[in-house]
């Protein structure tokens, strides 16, 4: 069995010891490397992101006066609608047997009622929109008095 001289084998964990360092150093400026893309990986999602969210804002821009006007022609043609039920219910009641001005004030009546109903939904439901909680935190945080 050949052995190898002792300046040799004393070299060998110096030459293991380098190399370690030098594979330390090489995974070292990888992870470097990679975690530099990765920041520029995560800074481009931010500005495509952000350009995205400026994109949607401008449609939204356009689309909420389109919506509006949408909503209020709808309403109008829903009110047209109404009136229109209420003309045929009253003509109905008329032709039932009562006089045509009993039959308008019910016909009135009628649609007083669906405008009560409808008027204490809405206010129940605007209560939702008051945001409660959060100006109650804001009163415990001494933002505003409630």
């Amino acid at each position: 069995m050949v052995t190898a001289a002792p300046e040799q084998e004393a070299a060998r964990p110096q030459e293991d010891a380098a190399a370690e360092a030098l594979a330390l150093g090489e995974a070292a400026r990888r992870l470097y490397e990679e975690g530099g893309d990765a920041a520029r990986a995560a800074a481009d999602t931010a500005a495509a992101l952000k350009a995205l969210a400026a994109a949607e804002l401008g449609l939204a821009r356009a689309a909420v006066p389109r919506a509006l006007v949408l909503g209020v022609l709808a309403m109008v043609a829903a009110l047209a609608t109404l009136l229109y039920l209420l003309a045929v219910f009253a003509v109905a009641v008329q032709r039932a047997g009562l006089d045509w001005p009993w039959a308008l004030l019910l016909a009135a009546l009628l649609g007083l009622a669906l405008t009560v109903l409808l008027g204490w939904r809405a206010r129940a439901v605007f209560r939702l929109a008051g945001f409660a909680a959060t100006r109650r935190q804001l009163a415990r945080l001494g933002g505003e008095p409630s």
